[in-house]
């Protein structure tokens, strides 16, 4: 396992090894491997993609149509690239405080089809 030529086995197996205190690692979708090299892209700085580097991707969610009780729990990130201008940022929230927060109202207008996506 490598980035862009250097191993990257030791923190692999770290992050492996802190999954595996938090439960079952487990991996299901587009990508099957436990570790997701995620590494922006010189000619896709724009794209809202993670190869993109240079817009901000918004709030989303990991797997929102697997709809089932194997659902992530958690998602642990790992990064191995200086941010030498200090600019990077990650915003998180947890979905059930919003819900519990949220009134009776507010919960059926997001029920709405309106808000229904697309899946990619």
């Amino acid at each position: 396992m490598s980035r862009n030529g250097k191993s990257t086995a030791f923190f692999e197996a770290s992050l492996l090894g802190v999954a595996r205190r938090l439960g079952e690692p487990v991996s299901y979708g587009e990508k099957p491997a436990l570790v997701h090299q995620v590494v922006p892209l010189q000619s896709m700085e724009t794209s809202l993609t993670n190869a993109g580097s240079r817009v901000e991707l918004g709030f989303h969610v990991e797997h929102a149509a697997f709809d089932s009780p194997l659902r992530d729990t958690f998602v642990l990130l790992f990064g191995l690239r200086t941010d030498h201008d200090g600019t990077a940022r990650l915003r998180l929230s947890d979905g059930r405080r919003a819900y519990r927060a949220s009134t009776l109202c507010s919960r059926e207008i997001l029920r709405r089809k309106v808000f229904d996506f697309g899946l990619p």
